[in-house]
């Protein structure tokens, strides 16, 4: 990237920095930023209403929408249950470990003020 890139880069951001920040009343800083990328991932991921209304084809259901599926009316594989929900789980937790050097230093960060 160029300086001259780099420099309008800068610039776009702190405008939308400035923006959201006079908007919402809050200043957000990066690890701010860093955790709400967190938490809506996980609500994405974990989403089951929509899907569960607009999905039709058995072939698309999402990963939570085929865990309430394969819960049986009378009866239910418990082992295997219990392994697709720890599988449903790995995603969020590799997020979480390839975010946790930002998630610990906003908490201390924030700590310190």
């Amino acid at each position: 990237m160029t300086n001259r890139k780099r420099q309008n880069f800068n610039e776009h951001f702190l405008k939308r920095r400035c923006f959201f920040s006079s908007l919402y009343g809050v200043h957000f800083s990066d690890y701010s930023a860093v955790l709400i990328i967190f938490f809506k991932s996980i609500k994405i991921w974990n989403d089951y209403l929509l899907p569960s209304l607009v999905i039709n084809q058995e072939g698309m259901y999402t990963f939570p929408l085929q865990m309430y599926y394969f819960f049986g009316e009378y009866t239910i594989q418990w082992e295997l249950a219990l392994a697709g929900l720890v599988l449903s789980i790995i995603p969020v937790i590799l997020l979480y470990m390839f975010l946790q050097r930002y998630i610990i230093d906003g908490v201390t960060e924030e700590a310190v003020k």
